[in-house]
């Protein structure tokens, strides 16, 4: 194979397993193959290979180069663990923790990262924090607190049968009783605009409804067009 003799698509490298295995896909499977250098030459080193790993080849072995002890990956690479598992047999290693998952769907957005990147590109959306995008800046963006996130996911667990739904994360505000007490919010609306009368002295409303974080109290005119006040972090005081 290396000295050129056997042309593309004239032999391969096979991991031995179990001839008799109930899974096809897992029989002596296919590890290196003979990719043509002139026809095909690789975007980075030209035509100086001609064999070239396969995925389940080329991802165990770096992952046990980089000494990765727990992969986390859908339910569709079941077996490529288990066809991972006979290479690291063979070589004496022990397979990480592989954790499988069931594919996550959305509600009312889209999980794909090439659809994200276009909208960007095509200036459908600002960044990968805006609101619009499934992020989790975007997340933090819309004030979604952390731990909503982590009971979302507690709750859905790993079962690889099922295809929970994340349709429900991106809508949790943070003034709901289990943020209410770790937040010091204080209530502001930017560039909001009045279209009618207002009492001077404008009044602001307490930060939270069980205790008590101080209030805001935005000077204003008997009459006026626009109000800007600056939102506060959601830690300040």
């Amino acid at each position: 194979m290396l000295s050129g003799e056997l042309g593309e698509g004239r032999a391969v490298v096979r991991i031995k397993t179990e001839v008799t295995h109930p899974n096809p896909a897992v029989r002596d499977w296919p590890a290196l193959r003979i990719i043509d250098p002139v026809a095909h030459p690789h975007p980075r080193v030209g035509s100086k290979y001609r064999v070239w790993p396969l995925y389940n080849f080329s991802a165990g072995i770096d992952d046990h180069l980089m000494s990765i002890t727990h992969i986390f990956r859908g339910k569709e690479h079941l077996t490529n663990a288990l066809r991972q598992s006979y290479l690291y047999r063979h070589l004496g290693w022990e397979y990480p923790e592989a954790i499988h998952y069931g594919r996550l769907k959305a509600v009312g957005f889209s999980l794909s990262k090439s659809l994200m990147v276009r909208e960007l590109a095509e200036g459908r959306v600002e960044s990968y924090p805006d609101h619009r995008l499934p992020t989790l800046a975007a997340l933090r963006r819309r004030a979604t607190h952390p731990i909503h996130c982590e009971k979302s996911s507690t709750k859905w667990g790993r079962d690889r049968s099922t295809q929970p739904s994340a349709g429900t994360i991106s809508t949790r505000p943070t003034g709901k009783k289990s943020t209410d007490t770790p937040t010091g919010q204080l209530p502001a609306k930017p560039d909001y605009v009045r279209r009618h009368r207002c009492p001077s002295g404008l009044r602001g409303s307490s930060s939270a409804p069980s205790r008590t974080a101080g209030t805001r109290n935005p000077a204003t005119e008997s009459a006026f067009r626009k109000w800007n006040v600056a939102p506060l972090a959601l830690h300040e005081r």
